[in-house]
């Protein structure tokens, strides 16, 4: 469930953005909206998205991975 909110969540933020700068992004439908798929290509066709996500630190380096790293954040200030 947890990570079905942050694909949700990085959904929004890229429609956000292309419906500021037109980024050639196809809207999402309900058949890909929580597709992981759907925001790698993306982040294939925009490297500046990936730098973006790097920068905000949503994306980092780390042996347990970006998705760990969030889970463990989220539960460990709901503890």
């Amino acid at each position: 469930m947890a990570e079905n909110v942050v694909v949700y969540a990085l959904s929004i933020l890229m429609e956000s953005v292309h419906r500021e700068a037109d980024i050639g992004l196809d809207p999402p439908n309900l058949d890909n909206i929580l597709s992981v798929e759907r925001i790698i290509a993306h982040g294939k066709k925009n490297p500046q998205f990936v730098n973006f996500l790097k920068q905000a630190c949503i994306i980092r380096e780390s042996e347990k991975g970006w998705f760990q790293n969030i889970k463990e954040k989220l539960f460990s200030s709901v503890s």
